[in-house]
């Protein structure tokens, strides 16, 4: 992953193609925070598709406080395909409708190349990127709901608990 940082907040995909903006990008460590609250993040990433199979991909991100992500999707034709999501936009404009930023990648096929991705967010948050295939994001969602319903009913289960002591015993310390 290599960045750039757009300090004024007016570059577009142009801008940012250009050849002395090019030269500026720079790698990054594996886990980069945005320390630049009022700038864009400009982030390149170089992918090979060699995978040959019939699979759909999904990038996402797990910060899901960003205000404004952007993906920029290379085609055969050396034109790029704009994709928007972020916090700042309406929830039922997402791919997928999760608490996650996700782009899904198939376009009929992932193209190798560059991707470029704009980030803006008002907060400092870690680029927490990883893409995979649907297959795995639906069994990770799978998991993470299972868990959050056993969580949610073991709680109901003590309220009701603790509501039955409080009917035998009305001691009020039962219902906190």
């Amino acid at each position: 992953m290599e960045i750039i940082i757009d300090s004024s907040n007016l570059w577009n995909l142009d801008s940012v193609l250009l050849p002395n903006c090019q030269s500026k990008f720079f790698h990054s460590s594996i886990k980069p925070y945005n320390n630049f609250f009022e700038g864009t993040y400009w982030i390149r990433i170089k992918i090979n598709n060699n995978f040959t199979g019939s699979s759909e991909w999904i990038l996402e991100s797990h910060n899901y406080r960003i205000n404004y992500l952007n993906l920029y999707l290379p085609t055969s034709s050396g034109k790029y395909i704009s994709k928007n999501a972020g916090d700042a936009l309406a929830f039922s404009t997402k791919e997928l409708e999760h608490k996650n930023i996700h782009f899904i990648l198939n376009q009929p096929q992932v193209e190798s190349g560059y991707y470029y991705i704009s980030y803006h967010s008002g907060t400092k948050a870690p680029f927490q990127f990883v893409i995979r295939s649907l297959k795995h994001f639906s069994v990770g969602v799978m998991y993470e709901y299972f868990s959050f319903g056993m969580y949610y009913g073991m709680l109901f289960i003590i309220g009701i608990y603790s509501f039955f002591l409080y009917l035998s015993f009305k001691d009020k310390a039962l219902l906190f």
